[in-house]
C-alpha cells in the first residue's frame, strides 16, 4: 500500500517508538502512581519524563503546566469546556478549524449562550491580519482559537500574528496544533498563547491515545473528569493544581512513554521533515496542475504550507475517486470534509462532497507520489 493519510496519523511509527510502546504495554504493564513498588514507580517516572520533553519542546514555563489526555479532542473539551464562559462571551475562530474546536464550541454557544465569528480571509484564503485587528477591537473577544495548521489544505496560519492582535484586544488564546507540532516550531510565550492543545500520533510520530493541552497562562479551569488519581484518596476532591486535577483514571503508561521516545527523534529533525514534506509537495502539485478537469484547492505559498493538498477532479465526486484509487491502484488518501466543517466554503470543495486530500509525511517518498500522480491522469484520460 502507498501510504499519503498521514494528517490522520503518521504512518509507519519509528521502530524505536514501537519498541518503547511493546516494552510498557507487554512487557511491564504497570498502573503508574497506583503503587509503591519499583516497577509501578518506574512508570510513573517515564510519564514526568514525557511531560518535561514536551514543556522544553513548547518553550513551556514548566514541567506543571503539561497534561495529558487521550486525545487533541479531549483536551479541547477540558479547557472549552472548563472554560468560565458568561454569556454574550465573543470568541473568534478561523474558518480552518477542525471540530475538535468547532463542535465543542457549539455546544458552548447552545449551552453557554456565548457568540462565534470566523476571522476574515482574503481571497486567497489567508487571514485578513488589518481587518482581524479592527474587529478584534470593535468586538472585544474573550477567547480566540486557531489552528496551527489547516488539516485540508496545509495552510501554515500566522497564528502568532493574530494572537498578538488579540492580547491588545484582552483576548486569550487558544492554539490548535495538533497538525502542526513535531514539524513547526511553538514557543508557547513568544507567541503569546495561553492555551495549546497537541496530538502525539500525527507529526510527532507517537502513538494512537496520546494527546494534551498546555495551560500556558495557568488560568483556572473546571475539571471535566472526576476520579481516582492515585493519591489523596479520602479527599472527594480533586486537587485544585497539578497534573492530577485534570489526569483522572490510569494513565496509558505506554503510550506516553512511547511519545517521549517520538519527542526525542522528532524534535532534531522536525526542519528536515518539513523541508522533506515541502519538496514532495512541489513534484505532487506540480504534476496534478497539469492533469485537465483536477483542480488544487486552498494552495498557498510554499513557505506557508506543509506536505497536505486538497484537490478535486472534474469526472469523480471526491469519495468515488478515493475508493478506486484504493481499490485499482492500493493508494491510501483521505476524502470528503476531514472534520473541519467551516473551510469547503471557502475553497468550493462543497459541490465535490469535499475534497481528495494527499498528505505526505517523513517516509513518503518521490516514487509514491508520482505513483499517485499517474494514477490520477490514468483515471482522468480514460
Amino acid at each position: 500500500m502507498i501510504y499519503l493519510d498521514n494528517a490522520a496519523t503518521t504512518f509507519p511509527k519509528p521502530k524505536e517508538v514501537t519498541d518503547v510502546y511493546t516494552q510498557w504495554g507487554c512487557e511491564m504493564p504497570v498502573n503508574a502512581g497506583r503503587g509503591s513498588y519499583r516497577l509501578a514507580a518506574q512508570a510513573e517516572q517515564q510519564i514526568r519524563e514525557t511531560r518535561g520533553k514536551l514543556a522544553k519542546y513548547v518553550h513551556a514555563l514548566s514541567d506543571e503546566d503539561v497534561y495529558f489526555t487521550a486525545s487533541a479532542t479531549m483536551a479541547a473539551n477540558v479547557i472549552l469546556q472548563g472554560f468560565p464562559w458568561k454569556k454574550g462571551d465573543i470568541v473568534f475562530v478561523s474558518p480552518y478549524e477542525h471540530n475538535a474546536v468547532m463542535r465543542t464550541l457549539h455546544a458552548m454557544e447552545e449551552q453557554k449562550g456565548i457568540q462565534i465569528k470566523v476571522l476574515p480571509v482574503q481571497s486567497d484564503g489567508q487571514i485578513d491580519l488589518e481587518k482581524t485587528g479592527n474587529q478584534f477591537k470593535a468586538e472585544s473577544p474573550r477567547l480566540v482559537c486557531v489552528t496551527q495548521v489547516s488539516n485540508v489544505t496545509g495552510y501554515l496560519l500566522p497564528y502568532a500574528d493574530v494572537f498578538h492582535l488579540a492580547k491588545q484586544a484582552g483576548a486569550m488564546t487558544f492554539l490548535d496544533s495538533a497538525q502542526g507540532l513535531g514539524i513547526c516550531p511553538v514557543h508557547v510565550i513568544e507567541e503569546e498563547i495561553d492555551f495549546l492543545i497537541f496530538a502525539g500520533h500525527k507529526n510527532l510520530y507517537g502513538m494512537f491515545g496520546t494527546g494534551g493541552f498546555v495551560n500556558v497562562s495557568r488560568f483556572p479551569l473546571q475539571p471535566l473528569y472526576y476520579g481516582g488519581t492515585g493519591s489523596d484518596s479520602r479527599n472527594l476532591s480533586l486537587p485544585e493544581k497539578g497534573s492530577s486535577r485534570f489526569e483522572v483514571g490510569s494513565p496509558d503508561t505506554a503510550s506516553i512513554a512511547a511519545l517521549g521516545k517520538a519527542i526525542e527523534l522528532t524534535q532534531p529533525r522536525a526542519e528536515e521533515d518539513l523541508l522533506h514534506e515541502r519538496k514532495l509537495l512541489v513534484k505532487l502539485s506540480d504534476g496534478l496542475s497539469n492533469i485537465e478537469g483536477v483542480r488544487i484547492l486552498g494552495a498557498q505559498p510554499l513557505e506557508n504550507s506543509v506536505g497536505i493538498l486538497s484537490f478535486v477532479c472534474d469526472r469523480y465526486r471526491s469519495e468515488e475517486l478515493g475508493m478506486i484509487l484504493d481499490e485499482d491502484f492500493d493508494i491510501a488518501v483521505r476524502t470528503g470534509y476531514h472534520c473541519a466543517p467551516l473551510v469547503h466554503d471557502l475553497i468550493g470543495s462543497v459541490e465535490y462532497g469535499g475534497t481528495v486530500r494527499v498528505s505526505m509525511g517523513r517516509f513518503t517518498t518521490e516514487t509514491e507520489v508520482q505513483a499517485l500522480v499517474e494514477a490520477v491522469k490514468e483515471l482522468m484520460e480514460e
